[in-house]
């Protein structure tokens, strides 16, 4: 193994251990280890979950996640107290059709 190939997969290794560290228990993802649920970041690591080739089935509760933070009319807000920003609701569809 060549240096730089060992610097991407230890970087890889870097990425997809702080990817974990920020799942929540009931699927959803936050934006840093501890915090709370975001759309957005939910959306991003179901798709980045995809790219690394995890089944289907594993993206399910994170998927249910973002569902369940959809309003009626169909957005997903980004924050419940904030309902017009509504720019996670492209990452959620995304994420919804992988």
């Amino acid at each position: 193994m060549t240096t730089t190939d060992a610097r991407s997969q230890h970087a890889i290794g870097a990425a997809w251990k702080a990817l974990q560290e920020n799942c929540l228990p009931d699927g959803g993802f936050a934006l840093r280890p501890g915090g709370e649920f975001r759309p957005d970041s939910t959306a991003l690591a179901t798709i980045a979950m995809c790219a690394a080739g995890l089944a289907r089935d594993a993206l399910g509760p994170s998927c249910a996640r973002l569902a369940q933070a959809q309003g009626d009319d169909g957005r997903v807000p980004l924050f419940t107290n904030h309902p017009d920003v509504i720019w996670p609701t492209a990452l959620a569809g995304i994420s919804w059709a992988l």
